[in-house]
């Protein structure tokens, strides 16, 4: 705030569009923290500058992020400077080294992702191929695994993006999810969910890839209530045919086990 007062926003924009671009994107990531900086920088015409830099300094997109989550004007702006483009095209293109570009890129677009009231004005029709293909991604941490996941999850509640997630080999994806240690279960749970509801051909794919036994631990008692919960509803997407259900619960020896989650989880899944 001192640094507000002392009007360092009329040295900071400039810089941002300069050779010292990466450093002032540092110190504007410092300083996003801020509400007030936030509001500053966003009305002083930050926002295009620091997405001219996204491309080349993960500060950027840092000081970005932070903005976009204490105001909604630099959400806006975001939309106006075609930032979802940009930022599909990072995920795409980054390298080892550059992991952090990646991660603040997802963040970003989750972020993006919440607002509805602009959510038209962008190509999200790109998106689930290009974060499924990620997600598939030789090499990809659990930390980058899990920000692409949340933002597929969020898509997928819309049934055409639902379907190129699908497509692009979506419950592959879901897979790779559910067998990492610490991967991240509930985006994994929640995307199966979508995927699966009213899709007997994906639920027999599902099956196939041995989906069943890895979706079974995260209904054990050990497991966190929201994560029982959100795998029951996921698996009741992947049995909701009664012949498919039988054969394979049958086959696992699980039908009291089920009887059980019917029981405990039945509020949710009146439909079976």
């Amino acid at each position: 705030r001192a640094l507000m007062k002392a009007g360092v926003l009329h040295f900071l924009r400039p810089l941002l569009d300069s050779s010292e671009a990466n450093e002032a994107a540092a110190v504007a990531w410092n300083m996003s923290f801020e509400e007030v900086f936030a509001e500053e920088l966003c009305r002083a015409g930050g926002v295009p500058l620091l997405l001219a830099n996204a491309g080349r300094s993960y500060q950027a997109l840092g000081a970005l992020l932070q903005m976009s989550l204490r105001n909604e004007e630099v959400v806006k702006q975001l939309y106006q400077q075609d930032a979802v483009q940009l930022l599909l095209d990072l995920l795409q293109t980054y390298e080892g080294e550059e992991h952090r570009m990646a991660l603040y890129s997802a963040k970003l677009l989750t972020r993006m992702a919440l607002d509805m009231e602009n959510f038209e004005q962008a190509p999200w029709h790109l998106a689930p191929e290009i974060l499924a293909q990620q997600m598939q991604r030789r090499g990809v941490s659990c930390e980058l695994l899990a920000e692409l996941g949340g933002c597929g999850w969020l898509l997928c509640a819309m049934e055409a993006h639902c379907n190129s997630f699908a497509e692009a080999g979506g419950l592959w994806a879901v897979c790779i999810m559910l067998v990492e240690d610490e991967g991240p279960t509930e985006p994994a749970l929640g995307i199966l969910t979508a995927l699966c509801r009213n899709c007997s051909e994906r639920q027999e794919s599902f099956l196939q890839m041995g989906g069943l036994e890895l979706l079974m631990p995260f209904l054990d008692r050990s497991s966190p209530q929201r994560i029982r919960h959100l795998a029951a509803k996921a698996l009741c997407a992947v049995l909701e045919d009664p012949t498919l259900r039988m054969r394979c619960l049958t086959e696992l020896g699980v039908l009291d086990d089920f009887s059980e989650i019917l029981a405990t989880f039945g509020e949710h899944v009146q439909k079976l």
